[in-house]
């Protein structure tokens, strides 16, 4: 009898075990902040959170209020680009980055063959 409790009891100390282990490493995977990165890096960290520097080269507005501002190479030849979606609520406009290096933080994804983070808010991009 002494026995089988004592292999009940390890048994839940094995199982409590395993989920603690199994929680923390889902909590460090959602709280690690995002890796620093250049425009060149950036392709080869697509699906993760990353934060992207480079200088801005040129801002193209596009049909449907979509505003894409290429980093250190002009387009087509960009090596990353930032998506906007609500340029308003962007100040200053994404005009004004020309020439000045910004940084932006999200889900690095391909758009048409680019590496490019859609921002949604002005938190996710840094203007130096």
């Amino acid at each position: 009898m002494w026995v089988s409790l004592l292999c009940v009891v390890l048994l839940a100390v094995v199982i409590k075990t395993r989920s603690s282990r199994r929680e923390a490493s889902n909590e460090t995977k959602t709280t690690l902040p995002a890796i620093t990165l250049t425009t060149d890096q950036a392709k080869n960290h697509i699906g993760e959170n990353a934060t992207v520097c480079g200088v801005v080269v040129s801002v193209g507005y596009v049909g449907g209020g979509r505003t894409f501002v290429d980093l250190d190479k002009d387009s087509p030849h960009q090596p990353f680009a930032i998506s906007i979606w609500a340029e308003d609520k962007f100040s200053p406009e994404p005009r004004s980055w020309v020439h000045n290096r910004v940084c932006v933080t999200g889900i690095i994804r391909l758009y048409l063959g680019s590496p490019t983070i859609e921002a949604y808010s002005p938190q996710q991009i840094s203007v130096k």
